[in-house]
């Protein structure tokens, strides 16, 4: 039962055809109510509606208080009613009964899964994991199709909120890892929706499943980079739910059995991840920034040039005798500043800086200190006369209680322990995700336990910091 207002009730538009100057006329009713289709079983009452003059399609479940929007049930360009039915019928089906998980035709099953839970969703559980547990792995013969078919269960029902698939393939002769080759199909749930996305270490390439493959390339002035995990992904690689992932496991299934079968928009599914190509040093970067893989499965080789999102514009090295280089970064000598850095990694040097911005009171720097093979990393900020120590172990960061923390000699001073990086991969790859972040660099020093202040006590004032640590290499403080 609906009731229609009356003519000129509806509200107003201008009239632009043919007048010299626009006139208002009313709108016809339909443009202004929602089409409603309904659904419903035993227990639940669904519904879509969908309203022409805003082309958005909402699914709501109807209760006796009234209604309640579904989760990622918005739909928007739903440009007429044939498309509107069709979305709606297609959702409302989906809603009261969910299509199951085509296993059969995964033929060859994953060498490795791994599930973390959602503990935003099971921390309301009796028996909720621990916040800091590892996710669940599945290695060999204990990744079955029963086992699996559960994992994706619970991921569609929001109880995990990573779920990754993993077959064991070769490394490209001369491009070896220090970690074992792999292609991962990864199922991600992030702050803007959820993901589907694939990695091929053997090409170093990454896909990225389309939320709506029919409108590929006819909506280009609507794609924007969406904030997704810790980095970026296009507008029409993001699932407002699950639904749009699951229809077309079927063909993702039958793709990701055999090596080589998903490539861009094979099957008319896939999307590159990223649409700009810099090489396996900022391949395996994305796999940790849009998708949570370990430090241990994508990080760089010490001795490959680095991936810069903005370049310094100076770079100072100190030697142990306190003999300083110093390089005013250009584009036509940014390969010798990759060897200033890659030199300081490999030892011979106790201090590297890396300087954003001329002005001063207004510079960001990197600083990195060398002690035998051990290492600090620093950010500065003049702006805001911050100066923050990447930690290195973070369990014994968050045991820290006042005065009480483990103590060690670094350069001849007394260092919280847990600020000392004992190698070159974990220092490098702190380094790698600030370098990839200049623009927002927040996203990653602001994380939980990610930076500290130089001593949980009584730090060491601003300026004495900036002094020790750049000063003596800047050429005009």
């Amino acid at each position: 039962v609906c009731s229609l207002p009356l003519p000129g009730e509806a509200g107003q538009a201008w009239d632009l055809d043919g007048e010299e100057e626009p006139a208002p006329c009313s709108l016809p009713p339909e443009s202004v109510l929602p089409f409603e289709l309904y659904a419903e079983d035993a227990d639940h009452l669904y519904g879509c509606g969908w309203v022409q003059r805003s082309r958005v399609l909402l699914l709501f479940e109807q209760l006796p208080v009234g209604r309640q929007m579904l989760k990622g049930g918005q739909c928007d360009n739903v440009a007429d009613a044939g498309s509107a039915v069709a979305l709606a019928r297609q959702m409302l089906e989906e809603t009261l009964k969910p299509p199951r998980f085509p296993m059969e035709l995964l033929v060859n099953l994953p060498d490795a899964v791994y599930a973390r839970p959602d503990y935003n969703v099971v921390c309301r559980d009796k028996d909720a994991p621990p916040l800091w547990s590892s996710p669940v792995e599945l290695l060999g013969e204990a990744v079955t199709g029963e086992k699996l078919e559960e994992l994706l269960a619970r991921f569609a029902n929001d109880r995990l909120d990573r779920l990754e698939l993993s077959w064991n393939i070769a490394a490209p002769a001369g491009e070896e890892q220090e970690y074992d080759a792999r292609r991962s199909l990864v199922f991600l749930k992030g702050s803007g929706g959820y993901a589907c996305l694939y990695f091929d270490d053997f090409r170093a390439k990454s896909y990225a499943l389309l939320e709506k493959p029919e409108l590929y390339g006819k909506l280009k002035e609507n794609i924007q980079f969406i904030p997704f995990r810790q980095g970026r992904l296009f507008n029409q690689v993001i699932h407002r739910n699950f639904s749009s992932i699951r229809r077309r496991l079927d063909v993702i299934f039958r793709q990701v059995s055999w090596p080589g079968h998903v490539d861009f928009m094979a099957g008319g599914i896939w999307d590159y991840a990223k649409n700009v190509f810099y090489g396996r040093a900022k391949y395996n970067l994305d796999k940790q920034l849009l998708a949570d893989f370990p430090m241990e499965r994508a990080h760089n080789r010490p001795d490959i040039p680095f991936y810069f999102f903005i370049y310094p514009v100076s770079a100072a090295r100190v030697d142990e005798q306190g003999g300083v280089e110093l390089l005013e970064v250009s584009q036509s000598n940014r390969g010798r500043m990759q060897q200033m850095l890659i030199g300081f990694l490999q030892g011979g040097f106790c201090r590297l800086r890396l300087t954003w911005g001329e002005e001063a009171g207004r510079r960001r720097q990197i600083v990195l200190l060398q002690d035998g093979g051990r290492f600090l990393m620093i950010w500065l900020q003049e702006e805001k006369k911050t100066v923050q120590y990447h930690v290195a172990d973070v369990g014994t960061y968050m045991d820290v209680e006042g005065k009480k923390y483990p103590k060690d000699t670094f350069r001849g001073q007394i260092t919280p322990a847990y600020l000392i990086h004992n190698g070159v991969t974990p220092l490098r790859n702190a380094l790698e995700l600030l370098l990839a972040h200049l623009d927002n660099p927040d996203r990653i020093t602001g994380k939980f336990a990610e930076y500290a202040d130089e001593k949980p006590v009584k730090p060491r004032p601003y300026e004495a910091l900036w002094a020790e640590l750049v000063g003596d290499t800047l050429s005009s403080c």
